[in-house]
């Protein structure tokens, strides 16, 4: 079998972000005593209001075919292979003008490579009968400008012990470009920008810089997997399954973390203080990490179920006109799964601490990494109508702070979130009406029990930028669209 696709994206973007005034000719007049600070301010001495304007344009094409098909036949069974070979080409202009930057930058980046999958039944064999076990081959190989010759390659071994019953282990190194937007993304500034300086332990408003990075690595990762999925009824759809996966990642690409000591010892240059101390300029483009190990456990389960008649066999949550559940039956879906972090540090330098994630280290301004998370989902669809709600639940976390002789850390209270949506395809249920063809009425119902993220220092206190109505001015919502295609 042969199948190929090609895509093409055009995209233009334009930030334009108000700074100050020019006060050069109000300052002249202060000081030569034409003028009182204190007075009204003539208008014709602030000058011209200061902006930066940033734009970019990028143009992404690629192109891939594949070809399968079985090669020969073992006792086992048919061996089967599967090849793409494909290209990229990504193109970027950018450039920024402003008081504090003006710098051009463009980009170009091909890609050409071709990746094989070798499928070998290994069980049943001869007296041998413990289930059918076979072993899947990847490798792949691909030139990347600027990046070289990067290779991807893994095992995996499957395993069908029963009907209902499948077990998967895998092993995959790969190497990983940099995405071309994290290399050239224009440097966007942002005066007077909240953050929470976690050094000092107080909230500055700083000069914070956005953009891409042309000086990131390309990204080493290793990835283990074992998973398995049980469904005990075969008449009823019950699905139960669990994942281990551990990952180790070199040259790790991420946002930069807030300041900390660690951080700030190996990234001195992204964080400038003044004569006092206090933090006056971030520069928050993204940043390597030398080394990243994250490993966790997942499980969960999956139920599907139609009562009264056959599912259209759309998709759950689909914008389609054909969502779920069009015909004369009632389709009922519910699956949840719980996420425990057993493992997650990061070395930012080579020589320099290990950082522990889930103790404390961090990662973003949003909280530490919790230690457990549960995700929960439930639906119910019928003859275009539905109903959905999201759950998630978020165990406690902290970051670390304040200096080695005087350690102090933020505590993120565990937190549970609640959306509702419900939705009305128009068309199937006013077929006589051809305005209503192709058009859904929603109604959602974000943050349902209007939760708040609490955070308390060491003191017990909740630091300026971490106020509720900072970190999440809205809280509840509520949104009523209707959506047209045409």
């Amino acid at each position: 079998m042969l199948t190929a696709s090609a895509n093409f994206l055009h995209r233009v973007g334009r930030t334009q972000s108000d700074r100050d005034y020019d006060l050069t000719a109000l300052q002249a007049a202060v000081a030569a005593g034409t003028t009182s600070p204190f007075a009204t301010i003539d208008p014709a001495l602030l000058g011209r209001l200061r902006t930066d304007l940033s734009k970019s344009r990028s143009d992404n094409g690629n192109f891939q075919a594949t070809a399968s098909g079985p090669v020969f036949k073992l006792p086992t069974g048919q061996v089967r292979i599967s090849t793409r070979i494909g290209g990229r080409i990504d193109r970027f202009s950018t450039s920024t003008r402003g008081a504090s930057f003006n710098r051009d930058d463009r980009f170009s980046r091909g890609e050409v490579g071709a990746q094989t999958n070798l499928t070998v039944p290994l069980l049943p064999w001869g007296g041998i009968d413990i289930g059918a076990v076979s072993a899947d081959f990847t490798a792949g190989i691909r030139d990347v400008t600027a990046s070289g010759t990067l290779e991807n390659y893994g095992v995996a071994l499957n395993w069908d012990v029963a009907p209902g019953i499948n077990l998967r282990a895998a092993v995959n190194d790969e190497e990983l470009p940099t995405p071309p937007s994290l290399l050239r993304d224009p440097i966007v500034v942002t005066e007077n920008y909240r953050v929470f300086d976690f050094i000092r332990q107080e909230t500055v408003l700083v000069r914070y810089l956005t953009g891409g990075n042309p000086g990131l690595p390309t990204e080493r990762r290793r990835t283990t997997k074992i998973e398995g999925t049980f469904s005990p009824f075969g008449s009823l759809d019950l699905t139960f399954n669990g994942q281990y996966q551990k990952s180790l990642s070199r040259n790790s690409i991420a946002a930069l973390p807030p300041a900390s000591v660690e951080v700030q010892s190996a990234f001195p240059e992204r964080y400038i203080r003044d004569a006092s101390g206090s933090l006056v300029q971030l520069d928050a483009r993204p940043v390597s990490f030398a080394r990243d190990s994250l490993e966790y456990l997942r499980w969960g389960f999956d139920f599907r179920r139609t009562f009264g008649g056959a599912s259209s066999g759309g998709t759950e949550g689909s914008d389609e006109e054909s969502a779920p559940s069009l015909g004369a039956g009632w389709r009922i879906a519910v699956r949840a799964d719980h996420t425990w972090y057993m493992d997650n540090t990061r070395v930012i330098r080579r020589g320099l601490p290990i950082i522990d994630l889930l103790a404390g280290g961090a990662s973003g301004y949003g909280g530490g990494q919790p230690r457990h998370q549960v995700q929960a989902s439930t639906a119910a669809y019928h003859r275009g109508i539905g109903l959905q709600l999201f759950a998630t639940w978020n165990s406690r976390s902290l970051i670390n702070g304040g200096s080695l002789a005087a350690p102090s850390s933020i505590v993120f209270a565990s937190r549970s979130k609640i959306d509702v949506r419900a939705f009305a395809n128009l068309g199937p249920l006013f077929p006589k009406i051809d305005s209503f063809k192709k058009a859904r009425l929603s109604f959602e119902v974000l943050n349902l029990l209007d939760s708040k993220q609490r955070v308390r220092d060491t003191a017990g206190s909740t630091p300026l930028r971490y106020q509720p109505f900072l970190i999440d001015p809205v809280g509840r919502s509520v949104r009523l669209s209707l959506r047209k295609a045409f």
